[in-house]
C-alpha cells in the first residue's frame, strides 16, 4: 500500500531522475546566483560570465560590424528626412555665425577708426568739425566731394579739410547743411609745401594735375628734395596750417632747358575711399 503511494508521487524511476535533475538545476542555479553576488560584492569577475562573453564576443562583434556597414550603405534611405532637416538647421546656424562675425569685424574697424580720429582731433584747438562724405566727384572733370555739414555748423569757405592720414583740400562752397570741398588733386588747387626732412626743409608750391598726384613746379636745380621725402604743408598762403601731411615724393624730373625741376608727389590720402572728414574752423 505504501509502495503504491510512493509510486503515485514519484512515478516511475525515469520520472524520479527527472525530478532529481530539476531539483539539482535549481540548487545549482541558486548557488551560482549566490556566488555571482558574492563575487560582485568583492569587485571580482564571475568566471562563468567571463567565459560567456569570451565565447559570444566574436559573434557580437561581427554582428555590430555588419550593422554599421548596413547603416552606412542604406541608412540614409531611412534617415534622409532627418538628415535633410539637420543640414538645413546647420546651414542656418552657419549663416547666422557668419553674420555675427561680419558685424564684429565691422564694429572692430569702426572702433579703430574712432580711436585714430580721437587722437587726431585732440591735436587741434579748437577741435575740428567732423562731417560725413555724401558724394565724391559729383561733377565730372572736377576733383571735389560733398560733406553733410554747412553754414549751420559754422562751415565757411577756405577752411582746410583733413583726415588723420593727411590733407584733403579746402571748402570752396557752402550751403545751409552741406559744403563742397576742392581736393588737392583738382587742376585749380594749389598748396604751399615743404620737405619734412630736417636736413632740407625745401619749399615750393604743389599743384593739382587732375590725376591722383601733385606736382611741385619750378624748383631750382639741385634743390634738396629726394624720392621718398615726405611733403607737408608749409603754412604759406593762409589757408592750410603748417605741418599737415600732403604726400610722398615718387619721382623728380628736370624741366626743359635744365634750369629748374619738378617733383611728383603721391597724396597720402586715398580720395576714393573717404567716409568721414574734419573741417578746421
Amino acid at each position: 500500500m505504501l509502495g503504491d503511494e510512493r509510486a503515485a508521487v514519484w512515478g516511475t524511476p525515469e520520472r524520479k531522475f527527472r525530478y532529481l535533475g530539476f531539483i539539482i538545476c535549481i540548487i545549482l542555479g541558486v548557488g551560482l546566483g549566490i556566488w555571482h553576488n558574492l563575487l560582485l560584492r568583492h569587485h571580482r569577475t564571475d568566471p562563468v560570465e567571463s567565459v560567456v562573453r569570451l565565447v559570444t564576443r566574436p559573434t557580437l562583434k561581427a554582428g555590430h560590424a555588419v550593422d554599421r556597414w548596413f547603416d552606412r550603405q542604406v541608412g540614409w534611405l531611412f534617415h534622409g528626412k532627418t538628415m535633410a532637416t539637420e543640414n538645413r538647421r546647420l546651414r542656418a546656424e552657419v549663416a547666422a555665425l557668419k553674420a555675427q562675425v561680419a558685424a564684429l569685424q565691422e564694429a572692430d574697424i569702426e572702433n579703430q577708426q574712432l580711436r585714430t580720429a580721437l587722437h587726431f582731433v585732440n591735436r587741434f584747438h579748437p577741435h575740428p568739425l567732423g562731417a560725413d562724405v555724401i558724394a565724391v566727384r559729383p561733377i565730372p572733370l572736377f576733383n571735389t566731394l560733398v560733406v553733410d555739414a554747412g553754414s549751420v555748423e559754422g562751415v565757411k569757405t577756405e577752411q582746410a579739410v583733413v583726415v588723420p592720414q593727411g590733407l584733403i583740400g579746402q571748402v570752396y562752397a557752402v550751403n545751409r547743411n552741406t559744403a563742397d570741398v576742392l581736393m588737392l588733386t583738382d587742376t585749380s588747387s594749389a598748396v604751399g609745401v615743404m620737405v619734412q626732412r630736417a636736413g632740407s626743409r625745401a619749399m615750393g608750391i604743389g599743384y593739382g594735375t587732375g590725376a591722383p598726384q601733385l606736382q611741385i613746379k619750378n624748383l631750382p636745380r639741385k634743390t634738396d628734395i629726394k624720392v621718398g621725402d615726405t611733403i607737408v604743408s608749409s603754412g604759406l598762403g593762409g589757408v592750410y596750417p603748417k605741418g599737415l601731411i600732403v604726400g610722398q615724393v615718387t619721382s623728380i624730373a628736370q624741366d626743359r632747358g635744365g634750369f629748374s625741376e619738378r617733383a611728383f608727389v603721391q597724396p597720402a590720402v586715398d580720395f576714393n575711399h573717404l567716409e568721414q572728414v574734419y573741417i578746421l574752423r
